[in-house]
């Protein structure tokens, strides 16, 4: 993977339904030169999945990391044993036996079990508990409205369900699946996106690529408003630094998830980061395994659709 790569895979994160056209017009490169990474990305499984569900917005959810020093003797066994929780969307292990878990939880609520849940499965004695920020449907850090958002229709829930796995998939082929117009699909797609009620990304990892992935953990100073401070720092340093993990219960604490093509690569970065006037300390894991699983989210979508089935 070079940069331009990297570049392609943050947009994709963002949204995967972006056109090659707009991928191309950002990346200042030519349409084949879009398709012939995305493909190789695909192949070197760096893009694990297209993933589409409805946003958090439309299915109330929230995204919590628990992360800490495992003392356990299998990492094997407990990735395993971790994965068949429905809340478990990720699993990733670093360097000094530390384990991170990704979940998405239907609410506040939830926390204090599935950190009992990581605790003890993962085996790790002191868990770190990091609350995420509401999103939007295309990931951005902002708010949630304050107005109820209205209901997904049962051709939106289907519509969804097609793309789930494969978020590139064109208008003609779910009309076809369907067995409704590709305008109206078109339709039903664009009153969801302005709405905020559908997810687009990709499930990201290049572990296969042979670069360095790494959780960079940051403090900041007290006197640091965070989140101006992640803004400048992704300007600066992206897309070396892939994108960051804010924590709302944790205010002078960030992960920045790094790539690097070496380990002096990576040092160069981290030296780059130890010297930033906002920065109080660093800490670095590096990641070599990791795993994404569905969760309680993308089985409610097929029972939904489901039901909807039964109906006919």
């Amino acid at each position: 993977m070079d940069e331009t790569d990297l570049q392609l895979c943050q947009l994709l994160l963002i949204n995967s339904r972006v056109p090659v056209r707009d991928l191309a017009d950002k990346l200042n490169i030519s349409v084949q030169a879009v398709h012939k990474r995305v493909q190789n990305l695909v192949d070197n499984k760096c893009i694990y999945k297209y993933v589409t569900l409805p946003s958090e917005k439309a299915w109330p959810a929230m995204s919590v990391h628990v992360y800490g020093i495992s003392k356990t003797k299998s990492m094997d066994d407990a990735l395993e044993k971790l994965s068949k929780n429905d809340w478990v969307m990720g699993v990733y292990i670093g360097s000094g036996n530390i384990i991170y878990v990704a979940g998405i939880l239907r609410n506040i609520n939830e926390v204090d079990e599935f950190t009992e849940f990581v605790k003890k499965t993962g085996e790790i004695t002191e868990p770190e508990v990091g609350i995420m920020p509401p999103m939007t449907g295309y990931g951005s850090l902002i708010p949630k409205p304050s107005e109820p958002p209205r209901e997904l229709s049962p051709l939106d829930l289907r519509i969804i369900g097609s793309l789930h796995s494969d978020s590139r998939k064109s208008v003609a082929e779910i009309a076809k699946e369907l067995n409704v117009s590709a305008k109206t699909v078109n339709r039903h797609i664009e009153k969801m996106i302005e709405d905020e009620l559908i997810s687009f990304t990709i499930l990201w990892y290049p572990k296969h690529t042979g670069d360095q992935v790494t959780f960079l953990h940051l403090t900041f100073k007290s006197d640091v408003e965070k989140n101006v401070e992640i803004a400048k720092l992704m300007n600066k340093y992206s897309p070396r630094i892939a994108f960051f993990l804010p924590f709302i219960n944790i205010p002078q604490r960030v992960v920045a998830v790094t790539w690097s093509t070496s380990m002096l690569d990576f040092e160069q970065l981290q030296k780059a980061l130890e010297g930033e006037e906002s920065i109080q300390s660093t800490e670095a894991h590096f990641l070599y395994r990791g795993g994404y699983f569905d969760t309680w989210r993308d089985k409610k979508l097929f029972s939904e659709i489901a039901k909807l089935d039964k109906k006919r």
